[in-house]
């Protein structure tokens, strides 16, 4: 593949990734965060049960439902409900920018959970991505809106879900169809 398909393809999957943000800022007044949720969720799984049928996922998912079941709630349903509750009260930049810090999330809980060793590198980029943060946040004290303080809570929330989710994947799920765990995040 050509290095600019690479560029061209990354900016879409951004546009994609933060339109979703400015989506969530928008609906979530008029639906409320779970309603919108629930939509956009039932909405996904009617697009990808064609796909899960087509390739004869279903009784493999069936096999391992409830491992499915913790992987969709920690990798879509809790979290996109946690940071359209977020966005009620926060910019949607700000909202992405919590999320962003799944990263750091993860890499805590896989040195707690998984056991794996801190090393100078961990170390520097946990510090740098947090670093990263407070530059795009801001050290100005952020004036105390009503709610603020949940908002921002519900969007760390939404990051420790993810972080949590990857690793769970890699515990239970290491036989199961990519396919299938793909469908399932």
């Amino acid at each position: 593949m050509k290095r600019w398909h690479s560029a061209v393809e990354f900016v879409l999957l951004a546009a994609l990734w933060g339109g979703s943000f400015l989506f969530m800022r928008v609906a979530a007044p008029e639906f409320g965060p779970v309603w919108l949720i629930e939509l956009r969720l039932v909405l996904a799984s009617l697009a990808l049960l064609p796909l899960v049928l087509r390739r004869g996922l279903w009784a493999v998912g069936l096999s391992h439902w409830r491992h499915l079941l913790v992987v969709g709630a920690l990798n879509s349903a809790l979290p996109f409900v946690l940071l359209a509750y977020a966005t009620l009260s926060l910019p949607a930049g700000f909202t992405s920018i919590l999320n962003a810090t799944a990263p750091l999330f993860g890499t805590a809980i896989a040195v707690i959970w998984l056991k794996e060793r801190y090393s100078l590198s961990r170390m520097t980029g946990l510090t740098l991505g947090f670093i990263g943060v407070v530059i795009l946040l801001g050290w100005q004290p952020i004036v105390d809106m009503d709610g603020f303080g949940l908002a921002v809570m519900a969007g760390l929330g939404a990051a420790c879900c993810y972080a949590i989710a990857a690793p769970y994947v890699r515990h239970h799920l290491t036989g199961v169809s990519r396919q299938l765990r793909l469908n399932v995040r």
